[in-house]
């Protein structure tokens, strides 16, 4: 394979991609054969893609994404032939066609100009993949056949059997119609504030012929006008203000979503599914098929339990391949869980009681582990108001085995329990040990009385010594006599 062709099928995770003589040599010589690719010009930008094979081939799985503009179709159990690697197309929408095969399957990449419709119908030994907008497609827009089957042939008659509306979180309104048949085909299209939705070929009830007016419930949805014209069944949803609309079908349950569009709800939408944007369109496809479809779309590494079992009829346009992954668990009553860079998928009940024994081994083990020893020396706290604490129903560390008694001369913790509760320990006294802040409050009293007086001033005083007759005559500062 040269260095184009795995230009342009980087990010498509096939995985490591194999010579058509090698996988002949490893799944056999009875794998069906890839024998040639040819596009054909239909008028205007509309392209078909015949893919020849040696044998008539199952339905194919495809899927689509807008960025970059591509559309992937699997073919199972079947190799390339040796000429077959690449087709430059260079027609409407269609740049080229690429061909990749790995584990036994031939996947066929149409790379787009941009995004654009399409349809894949079976006929002998011919698979077409008609793309672009004429007429031969336009039905494909929004929801016509994309997988599998064999020639296009008037579509088995339905009946809608409810029309329900709730409101969704967000301020999101949610359109539920439930179906009698599950290959209804039905297309979504806007016009002005009108969302409408038409079910070919599908009978309405009289009781269901009404208008709803589901203004009360505070979503950009007004009312919804559901009406009979010939043999389709269109459903018309009045909307007001700035939305973005959402349709899926999931079995027999058809949706649409029309979620106001303000920066609040895009911060919450962004925050949920981030995944790049996908369609998706099968009828009663394995549950087990999508998921593997979505895990090479993605790259991740998934583990399905055996458990998982079931098809599923899914419509999804342009949606976040994340929430498609998320609508196809909570459709089957699966759950997951990731581990590092692995994803597992079982159903609920079975990761729930997983889960239960996980815990209860780690139980057990809690209570097979050896008891240890530890003094904890308190500095700042009350070893006995720690102590108390721990010992507490409502916040105790310590296990059923464990004890804690207190030295008070010391201040000092006697702890003993399992290692890691021990260190659990260590870390709450470590946090709660610490001085508390004191502040110094000091006071002066002056006390003053009614005869409290002071004095301020200078004494003089003279000293001198003077003789005469009568004696020695002194003169002193302190106004004070010596006698010589």
């Amino acid at each position: 394979m040269n260095h184009t062709i795995k230009n342009g099928l980087r990010g498509w995770a096939l995985g490591l991609l194999v010579s058509a003589p090698l996988v002949a040599a490893a799944f056999g010589a009875n794998a069906n054969e890839l024998e040639s690719i040819q596009a054909i010009p239909l008028g205007g930008d509309a392209v078909r893609i015949d893919l020849t094979l040696k044998e008539p081939p199952p339905a194919p799985h495809s899927f689509s994404v807008n960025q970059p503009a591509r559309i992937a179709i699997d073919l199972p159990d079947t190799t390339p032939a040796a000429a077959v690697n690449s087709e430059d197309v260079g027609i409407g929408a269609v740049q080229k066609v690429v061909t990749a095969s790995a584990q036994g399957r031939t996947r066929v990449v149409v790379e787009l100009n941009y995004p654009a419709g399409y349809k894949t119908s079976v006929q002998g030994r011919h698979v077409y993949v008609t793309v672009g907008s004429g007429s031969a497609v336009a039905a494909n827009s929004s929801f016509g056949p994309q997988s599998g089957g064999q020639a296009a042939g008037p579509a088995e008659a339905s009946q809608i059997e409810n029309i329900d509306f709730r409101r969704g979180a967000n301020g999101a309104g949610r359109m539920l119609v439930r179906l009698s048949n599950p290959r209804t085909e039905a297309d979504v299209n806007e016009q002005g504030h009108e969302v409408i939705v038409t079910f070919h070929n599908t009978q309405l009830p009289q009781n269901l012929m009404q208008r709803l007016d589901v203004t009360d419930f505070a979503t950009p949805v007004d009312t919804i006008d559901a009406t009979q014209h010939g043999d389709d069944t269109r459903i018309v949803i009045h909307t007001s203000g700035n939305y973005e609309q959402l349709a899926y079908q999931s079995d027999d349950r058809f949706a649409v979503e029309v979620k106001p569009v303000t920066q609040t709800a895009q911060t919450i939408a962004n925050k949920q599914y981030t995944g790049k944007r996908l369609t998706l369109n099968f009828q009663d496809i394995s549950v087990r098929a999508v998921l593997q479809l979505l895990a090479d779309f993605t790259g991740l590494n998934m583990v399905v339990s055996d458990n998982v079992t079931g098809n599923i009829t899914l419509r999804l346009h342009d949606v976040p391949w994340d929430q498609a992954l998320d609508i196809i668990l909570q459709t089957k009553g699966l759950a997951m869980r990731k581990h590092d860079n692995v994803v597992l998928i079982a159903p609920a009940q079975d990761i729930a009681a997983r889960e239960k024994l996980q815990l209860e081994a780690q139980q057990q083990i809690q209570q097979l582990m050896p008891l240890k020893s530890a003094f904890i020396q308190v500095n700042y706290a009350k070893a006995a108001d720690i102590a108390a604490l721990l010992k507490s129903q409502q916040n105790s560390l310590l296990s059923k085995r464990g004890s804690v008694s207190v030295d008070a001369r010391t201040n000092t913790l006697l702890v003993q329990d399992t290692e890691d509760r021990l260190a659990d320990i260590r870390e709450l006294v470590h946090k709660l040990d610490v001085p508390v802040r004191q502040v110094l409050i000091q006071s002066r009293i002056v006390i003053a009385n009614n005869d409290f007086t002071r004095e301020l001033g200078t004494r003089f005083g003279v000293t001198g010594l003077h003789t005469s007759q009568d004696g020695l005559i002194s003169v002193t500062g302190n106004a004070q006599g010596e006698d010589a």
